[in-house]
């Protein structure tokens, strides 16, 4: 996840554009989560506001 720059979200078939638009910041967000872990080795959720709002 370090290295990479694209990532692919691949939904169901029935997916409607309202759950996209909610699963897709919250799928960033858990991709961000990972890399941070990765990174410092910890996740502090609640450091950053946007963590707190999408959390």
């Amino acid at each position: 996840m370090l290295e990479a720059r694209t990532a692919f979200l691949t939904p169901t078939v029935t997916i409607s554009q309202r759950e996209i638009d909610r699963l897709l910041p919250r799928t960033c967000q858990k991709i961000s989560w990972a890399i941070e872990y990765a990174r410092d080795g910890n996740i502090d959720v609640f450091e950053r506001r946007d963590s707190q709002r999408l959390a």
